[in-house]
Parts: C-alpha cells; structure tokens; sequence
C-alpha cells in the first residue's frame, strides 16, 4: 500500500517535471476542480451518522455515500470520514449522476484530514462494482481507498461512461475482479485525471486493461500514479489505451509488476490511440509480447524520457511496436529487459515511419536482437544517435537485428560491447534491401561465428558511409570487423575497419562471400587474427583509394574471386604488412605508380579514428571516384601536400592543416 505522503511527493515531482512550477495545482489537498460552485454545500458521511438526515452538517450526517449523493445538489462537496463503506445490498458502493466531488481521509468529526491515518474505505464486498459515475457531469474523486469490486462486466472498481469530465486523485484503488478493466474503466470520457493513484492488485480476467481502462476517451491524463500488480488473461496488465483515446497523456507514472497473458504486461495502446507518454518508469512487467508496453494497430505514440526496465516476454521485452503510421521514442532508456525469443529491449514490426532517436538501449537480452529487432514491414524506420550497448543476443544480432526491413536506416548510432552467440555483434542484417548505416560508432562487439561488427546475410544495396568499425572480435568464423554473405551490391565510403580480430578464421577486417562490393576511401587498418581483406567464395570487388596496412595478409583472393584495387597504399615501417596480397583468384592491382609503400602517419591510432598527420603517404595520392567528402564530413579534396595541386588522398580521412592554438604564456614568450 502506497501512503498518502508518497502519493503526494510524486505528484509534486510531476507537477515540476511538466510545468517547472508548483503553483499549477498546489498542495495536493488544495486540489479542486474548476467547475466547483462557490455556493455549493458541504456534506458530511460518517459511519456514526443517519441515512435520514440531509447531511449538510457534522450534526446531520449522513450514514452511506449513496445518500449523500442522492441529496446534494451540483456541485456540492461529500466529506467522508475513516471508517467502511460497503454496498448495503445494492449493486455498488455509490452511483453517482451529477457533478459532485467526495473526499475521503477524514478523522470521525473532520477536525482533521489525513488519508493514511483516516482512511475511507469503500468496499464492494464482491457484490458489485465499487463507484459507477455516468451522465454529462463533473466528478471528483479524492483520498478514497476502493476495494473489493467484482461484476461480471466490466470496470470492478471505478465505472465512468458517457460525457463525464472527471478527476481521481489521490485515491487507492485496489483488489477489483471484473471481465475487463479490473481497477478504473473510463469509456466516451472527456478530458478525465488521475493524479497521484495507487492503482493495485486488481484483475481483469478475459478482457484488457488489469489496472486502468481508456477507450475512446480523448485528452486523459494520468499523471503520478503508482498502477502495479494488476493482472489481464488479455492485454494491458497495468493500464489500455484504445479506440480513439486520442491526446491521452501519461507523465511520470510508475507502471510496475503487472501482467498480461497477451499483450502489453504495462502498457497497452491500440485501435488508433494517440498518446504521449513522458517520464515514465515502467519496470518488472510480464507479457507474451511487449513486457513493459505494447505499441499496437493504428496507434501514434511519442516516448520521452522514460524508463523502461527489467520487463519479460517472449517478443519485445521492453517495448513492441507494431503496425503503427507514426512512432518516435526519444531520449528513453531501456535498458535490463528479456525476451526469450526477439527484441530484449525493443521489437519494431510493420511500422516504416518509425524513429529511435537519442536512446540508452543497454543490458538487454534475446536469442535474436539483444538490443533492438527491426523486422519485416518497417520500410525506412529510422535509429538515429541511439547508445546501443551492453546486450545479448544468444543467436544473431547483440545490438541490433534488421530484418525485411527495406530502407532502414541507422545515423550516428554507437553500438558497441554487445554479444551475439552467432553472428552479428553489433548488428545483423538479414534479407534487406538498401539498409544504410551511417556515421556510427561500432566498436568494442563480440560475435561467435562472424561479424563481430557487422554480418549482411542476403542483404543488397547496403550503403555504408563514414562509420567506425572499430575492435570488434570474431571467436571463430570469419569478418572480425564486416562480413558480407549472399550480399550483392554493397557500396561502402569513407569508412574505417581497424584493430579487429579474430580468435581463427579468415577476414579480420572484412570478409566476402556469395557478395559484390565497391569500397572507395576506406582506411582498413591493423586487424589481427586473419587477413585485412578475405574474398571465400564466389565474389567480387572493387576497393578504390584504399589504405590497406599492418595485417599478416592485406588482402586474399580464394579461388572463384576476383578483387580489383585502384590507388592503394600498402603501408611501410611499423605499418607494413607481412604479405600485402595472396591470390589464388584474380587479382588486380594496377599499375606501379597507383601503388604505394609509404607509412601512413595516423595521428590518432589506437582508439581511432585513424585521421592523417602530416607527412602522410596517402596525402594527395588519390582518384577521383565522386567522393566530395571524408569521413567527418570535411570536403574532398584538400591540396594537403601544399604543391599546388588538390588530390583526393586515399583512406576514409581527408588531411588538412588542424589550427594549433598555443598556450598564453607560450605566445607571450615568442613575441
């Protein structure tokens, strides 16, 4: 049971989150609607009171709820005193059909209010519901504990229909049986609050929604509730949100420990609901699909800031997202999260409008798409400047699985410390089209089979541009940094491949197999284990303004392969490598002078990103191949060797003079 003062302090925390102020609402006693009527009448309910009185005084108190409702007038206030109130052989505690407000947490002769230590206790003893609210009215509910419902319809605990404009607060709603909507069931309601609930241990036993139920009821709010413990054989554990529920906004809630035998062990939005949910921590529910929210048909949905953690399920531990236009989660963490089978953190089918943008995606685990699963339908969904890190994946993709998802798109993402059992590290993609992956970080991965990195498994078109891959490990199997297997077409720029290894295998850097590729300026660079460049089986590729140095093998062409490089710089010094090429297959090299022997002087090796110092042997060494830019974005090309003549230089980074600023006092001592 949650106390009243907690109840109180998180409303106060969501009242500054949302507004930055404490003078919206006040003290959460203060709190009264704004259609209260400056004339209305105070009445009074105690259990030492008399059902024939009007209970407009201490001295007229009422006995039951329901009479004090019978008798007031709109907009009149009900105060309840301590004690239990139950149905007294009707079908519920109170029904109420005008706009009245009632608040609880009353000592017996209200000289003093305070919920936890004067609780109000409305009791259905399983003959009933516990509050029915209808009509076109306004109702507040306030500092009431309601308990006990049970009805073989639905809405066990609190019944709201029609044009009702409504605000529960503060209350404690809990141990409520119903067919749907266990706990609070609001149906065609207008702008309705709950405030600063405890919403628990209520059940809803084939239909959705365990703890709160909103169906076509727009501009709700639910703010600083504590929904826990509630269970659905259906979907939406804690709280649903469907048909039509449009502008619902959820801020600051906890939405924990809740359970749905379906869909959407916390959260559950379907049937075209548009929602806000900002804040949130939803943490420790348990689903089939979607353990801590279920993102479903039609629904536009916007995530922000909330927490998502330590959620279960079989499809999309922490969040699933399915079949909806448009779905932007921003700057959450999910993070701890499992799914037995897809998506530990988060599991996107069918929505090609869908962006991740500014996550913390961590510690989570599945047997494919430890981190995030992409999968068929989600043509074009956007990952954009996510943390990727940290999670498992017992087959294939540690960080990230696309798969069918045509014209996904991955920016500025880091990726890295993720584990796939299989294959893909960082990520694996299977079965796309014209996937990109641009500017990410993908360091620091682990996969047993191959692409400690990147695994392309059937994927053609990829477009890599300016990525790092960057330390990633292979146990056994080939490509420690990309593999490409039955991948046609892929065009990759301005990337670097370095310090990957292998533990046995082939490819340290990349391996090729069943695969086409071009690859212009890439910096391929130090990776241990196996070659810098493997072609297995059956393919080909071009690689222009290469800087390909310090591996056992630059680059080995098997039989059946052929490889055509065009302005390479093969390394010299401490960059050489022990055999710049074994061919077994066809390959070409052009001639002498679009081959070099120099080193490559990087001036940030070792943790990347491998730019050009002076003195380079790749500065201005180049071909033009259409490549207006480097890496970090810098135009191509730069007269970097200063004779007069702007080449491209070869490797993914473009050398320029770096402004050096001095010390002051170092200034002052040359002038």
């Amino acid at each position: 049971m949650t106390s009243y003062k907690r109840v109180s302090f998180i409303i106060t925390a969501a009242i500054v989150a949302a507004t930055g102020t404490l003078l919206l609402l006040g003290l959460l006693g203060q709190i009264h609607p704004v259609w209260a009527d400056p004339a209305a009448i105070t009445r009074y309910v105690a259990p030492g009171g008399d059902d024939i009185n009007d209970c407009s005084s201490y001295a007229n108190r009422c006995r039951t709820l329901q009479r004090a409702v019978d008798v007031a007038t709109p907009g009149d206030e009900i105060l309840v005193a301590t004690g239990i109130y139950t149905c007294g052989g009707q079908a519920q505690v109170v029904y109420i059909s005008q706009t009245v407000a009632i608040r609880g947490g009353y000592s017996a002769d209200f000289s003093a209010w305070n919920p936890d230590v004067y609780p109000a206790e409305l009791d259905a003893e399983g003959q009933g519901r516990v509050v029915y609210i209808a009509g076109n009215i306004n109702s507040t509910l306030e500092a009431l504990e309601m308990t006990g419902g049970a009805t073989t319809a639905s809405g066990g605990g609190v019944y709201v229909a029609g044009g009702v404009h409504l605000v529960i607060s503060g209350c404690q709603i809990y141990s409520n049986t119903s067919v749907s909507a266990g706990g609070v069931r609001l149906y065609g309601v207008s702008d309705a609050t709950l405030l600063g609930n405890d919403i628990y241990n209520n059940t809803a036993i084939t239909g959705t929604g365990g703890g709160v139920y909103l169906y076509s009821s727009p501009n709700a709010i639910l703010m600083g509730n504590f929904i826990h413990h509630n269970n659905t054989n259906n979907g939406g554990g804690g709280i649903y949100l469907g048909g039509s529920s449009n502008a619902a906004s959820l801020m600051n809630n906890e939405v924990y420990a809740n359970r749905a035998n379906s869909n959407g062990g916390g959260i559950l939005a379907s049937a075209n609901s548009t929602a806000t949910l900002t804040g949130n921590h939803v943490y420790s529910n348990t689903a089939n699909t979607g353990g801590g929210a279920y993102i479903g048909t039609g629904s536009n949905i916007t995530l922000t800031e909330n927490q998502v953690c330590s959620n279960t399920a079989n499809t999309g531990g922490g969040i699933y997202l399915t079949n909806s236009p448009t779905v932007t989660l921003t700057d959450n963490e999910v993070f701890s999260n499992t799914a037995n089978s897809t998506g530990g953190g988060i599991y996107l089918t069918n929505s090609p409008t869908a962006t991740l943008n500014g996550n913390l995606i961590f510690r989570n685990t599945a047997a494919r798409g430890g981190g995030v699963y992409v999968s068929a339908g989600s043509y074009g969904a956007a990952l954009v400047d996510n943390d990727i890190y940290r999670n498992e994946a017992g087959q294939y993709g540690g960080g990230v699985f696309l798969f069918q998802s045509d014209g996904a798109a991955l920016t500025g993402n880091t990726i890295f410390t993720n584990t796939a059992n299989n294959y893909g590290g960082g990520i694996y993609v299977s079965s796309c089209l014209t996937v990109t992956l641009a500017t990410n970080s993908i360091r620091d991965n682990l996969a047993g089979g191959g692409g400690g990195g990147v695994h392309f498994q059937n994927s053609h078109n990829a477009a890599l541009t300016g990525n790092e891959v960057f330390s990633n490990t292979v146990n056994t199997g080939s490509g420690g940094g990309v593999f490409f297997s039955s991948s046609d077409n892929a065009s990759l720029e301005n990337n670097m491949v370095a310090e990957n290894r292998l533990g046995s295998g082939a490819g340290a850097g990349v391996c090729l197999s069943h695969s086409t590729g071009r690859f212009l300026h890439t910096t391929i660079a130090r990776n241990t284990g196996g070659q810098g460049v493997y072609l297995a089986t059956d393919s080909t590729l071009w690689m222009t303004n290469t800087i390909l140095v310090s591996h056992t093998v630059g680059i080995e062409v098997n039989s059946s392969n052929t490889a055509t490089l065009d302005h390479t710089l093969w390394g010299a010094g401490g960059w050489v490598n022990n055999n710049d090429w074994v061919n077994n297959g066809v390959l070409v090299t052009g001639t002498l002078a679009a081959n070099w022997w120099e080193e490559p002087r990087f001036v940030d090796y070792g943790d990347g990103p491998y730019h050009l110092d002076a003195g380079s042997g790749a500065i201005d060494k180049g071909v033009s191949a259409g490549v207006l830019t480097d890496m970090d974005g810098d135009k191509r090309p730069i007269d970097g060797d200063l004779n007069g003549a702007a080449l491209v230089d070869l490797g993914a980074d473009e050398f320029r003079l770096r402004h050096i600023y001095l010390p002051l006092v170092l200034r002052n001592r040359q002038q």
